[in-house]
């Protein structure tokens, strides 16, 4: 297990204690900075700047695979064999959809040529400054946004605008969840009372943002996700009072900050927290009419788009959306991927472990099959490194160039 170690480190990865950021992880910086800058207007800049960010870092990394041998993981696979199902599928049923298709397929093949490589630890923190950075805007964005609205007409859970683009305040979610999890995770570890009182600020910021989107989904998704982080930093240290009090500090400091800035603060705890009959937008006959679809055909669902055709909405759901649009063959597939990286994630740092279920049960109540946020947290994820301990969980197959041939080295399962 050493000698593959020095192998792939040396043939496909920079080693853990690298000083060098790659051009395509700089490039994947790009996609991960640009995840909401999807402007409304007709200047179609959103989708020009998701092309070439997304393009420049798929032609660096096939680049870099031509260079050497590289790991062909168990995940790379799944997500192939996603991509063609759902292209055959929406052929098959539904064409009028085959245009949109594009976009799922240029993020699942985007993640899976990510998986053939490894970050070393200065481009794993590259990226996670990148992305806290990233969040830490957005969030001032939406607080500017939500406090300088027309009261009379701003709706509490209406689209966001920021950066000229409506957002879906569901999936603004998705990033500052898993920002607001990375940032109690740097305050409980920081040991200088001046970066914890800067993480401190930004995670008040980003729980702000969060509260203004008045989303049950990334409500409850904060709380799992941070809720998990303090867990395992209370049974690592086997301490509880002292980072348990910081956690509460910080909620508190929030909600009376918010409740004297924010004119909508209690409509949208109101919102947030109700979770009475009525409170699931349709939800639950969407889920009931995305199970109608797919009974239609078990093995491979109604193709791409056929809920929205049907019935005017998509599935609220991307357990429900794959379902009833790819069928039982697409769900195992789905399901199948996102457990080895789970899996991967869970056992080179439990950080990322909960930031995955996190994202998981925010998917619950959304679709993000074809969201590039989750994509960029779910390609980022599959770029962790491993190391000798945590090997059980990591994939796979290695193409040797030399011989020309793939040879299997370990197995996840």
């Amino acid at each position: 297990m050493t000698n593959y170690l020095q192998f792939t480190t040396n043939m496909v990865t920079p080693s853990q204690n690298n000083k060098s950021i790659r051009l395509c992880i700089i490039s994947y910086s790009a996609v991960i900075a640009l995840m909401l800058y999807q402007p409304s207007n007709d200047s179609g800049l959103g989708t020009l700047f998701a092309m070439i960010t997304m393009s420049v870092t798929a032609i660096l990394f096939i680049f870099q695979i031509l260079q050497g041998n590289f790991l062909i993981k168990k995940e790379a696979i799944i997500l192939v064999a996603l991509t063609i199902e759902l292209t055959i599928t929406t052929l098959l049923q539904t064409p009028e959809f085959f245009i949109y298709l594009e976009k799922v397929a240029a993020l699942t093949l985007l993640t899976s040529l990510l998986s053939t490589s490894f970050i070393g630890e200065k481009e794993e923190f590259f990226l996670k400054n990148i992305f806290e950075l990233t969040v830490i805007v957005n969030s001032i964005a939406i607080i500017i946004f939500c406090l300088t609205a027309d009261r009379e007409s701003y709706d509490i859970h209406s689209s966001i605008v920021i950066f000229n683009s409506e957002i879906d305040p569901n999936y603004i979610g998705i990033p500052l969840v898993a920002g607001s999890a990375f940032l109690l995770n740097d305050i409980l570890t920081k040991r200088t009372f001046i970066k914890r009182f800067i993480f401190s600020c930004a995670f008040i910021i980003v729980l702000i943002a969060i509260i203004e989107t008045s989303s049950r989904g990334n409500f409850l998704a904060f709380a799992l996700g941070n809720t998990l982080i303090l867990r395992n930093h209370l049974i690592k240290n086997n301490s509880s009072s002292a980072k348990s009090t910081i956690f509460i500090i910080l909620t508190i400091l929030t909600i009376i900050f918010i409740y004297f800035i924010s004119p909508m603060f209690i409509n949208n705890i109101d919102r947030m927290t109700n979770f009475e009959d009525d409170a699931d937008n349709g939800r639950f006959d969407l889920w009931t009419s995305s199970i109608n679809i797919w009974e239609k055909n078990l093995l491979l669902g109604g193709g791409f788009g056929s809920v929205l055709l049907s019935y005017g909405h998509a599935s609220h759901s991307l357990f429900f959306e794959v379902l009833a649009e790819m069928g039982l063959l697409g769900l195992i597939l789905l399901v199948w991927f996102l457990y080895l990286l789970f899996r991967h994630a869970n056992s080179y740092n439990p950080l990322y472990g909960a930031i995955i279920l996190a994202l998981l049960l925010q998917s619950l109540f959304i679709n993000t099959l074809d969201n590039r946020c989750f994509w960029a947290i779910l390609g980022w994820t599959c770029l962790l490194p491993s190391t000798s301990n945590k090997q059980k969980n990591k994939a796979i197959y290695i193409y040797d160039r030399q011989n020309q041939k793939i040879s299997k080295v370990f197995s996840t399962i």
